[in-house]
């Protein structure tokens, strides 16, 4: 999809309003190096200042920025191939940039406490939502999904793709602990795969994406066996969903066997590959 084919369906799917026209055109001026990810981040801070200060109490909906979240997950998942280090970099722009306040001083807080921009409270839950989500259409009966439900995959992993390089890149969790381990589970602690052609190919570029770019981070997050912010296990893990060096252990192993499976050479070649990286995580941490 074209930047210009991407803003058009922005503005077709979201509410008419200056500030989500404005906020369109910024993230297409990004994707088409008309401006860095730091001026994208000081236009969307500016765009969206007076509606924090003075308006936002006024909105009834727990995702006061939902709009803004979801046109910008939109573009995680067409161009979060591509653009993933410019759209990761708005993201941590935007969290370094100082807190909003109102008139009178006091910081502006989301109703579940996190500051703007500070705390990027509702990107979490509306990432999860609106950029790294399938749909589970199917899934109580595998035998009747089919080339719809496939069709997601290429948006999903672009999303992935975003949000393991936000993770590795960004000083905080930014979620990437969850999605991340989710993303593991889903593919090497389900049993459909390898057993299912069509869970392979929806699960295992992800998985491999997580470890290629973020895999060091998520090792350093084992040593510390979190779990707090972790996804549940899958059935085949039966460790408990805190992260651990004995469960990164386990995908490894899971990541070898999925390497000699039959689910086709490409498939092999990006279980080999994942191998390999969590192979050389190790070798550089034994110290």
């Amino acid at each position: 999809m074209s930047t210009q084919l991407w803003t058009d369906h922005a503005r077709a799917t979201h509410p008419v309003d200056a500030k989500h026209e404005a906020v369109i055109n910024t993230i297409q001026a990004l994707l088409n190096d008309e401006i860095d990810p730091s001026e994208a981040g000081h236009s969307i801070a500016a765009t969206y200042e007076p509606y924090l200060k003075y308006e936002i109490m006024k909105t009834s909906s727990y995702y006061k920025l939902g709009i803004f979240w979801s046109i910008f997950c939109q573009a995680t998942r067409q161009f979060g191939d591509t653009k993933a280090r410019e759209l990761a970099d708005v993201v941590i722009g935007l969290a370094s940039l100082p807190p909003v306040r109102d008139d009178a001083g006091k910081l502006v807080r989301h109703q579940g406490g996190g500051v703007y921009w500070t705390d990027l409270p509702e990107f979490g839950a509306m990432f999860r939502d609106y950029g790294n989500y399938i749909d589970d259409e199917g899934d109580d009966d595998w035998d009747d999904v089919g080339e719809e439900w496939l069709k997601q995959a290429p948006a999903y992993l672009n999303a992935t793709t975003f949000l393991a390089t936000l993770f590795a890149r960004s000083s905080r969790d930014v979620g990437g602990t969850f999605n991340g381990s989710a993303a593991l589970k889903d593919a090497l602690e389900n049993d459909e795969v390898p057993r299912r052609q069509k869970c392979v190919t929806m699960y295992l570029e992800p998985a491999a994406v997580w470890m290629s770019i973020a895999g060091e981070k998520l090792y350093c997050h084992c040593a510390g066996r979190s779990g707090a912010a972790s996804a549940a296990a899958g059935v085949l893990w039966k460790g408990g969903h805190a992260l651990s060096f004995e469960r990164w252990s386990f995908w490894r192993e899971r990541f070898e066997t999925l390497s000699e499976a039959a689910i086709g050479e490409r498939y092999r070649a990006v279980a080999v590959g994942a191998v390999t990286r969590m192979k050389e995580i190790e070798v550089s941490n034994s110290g």
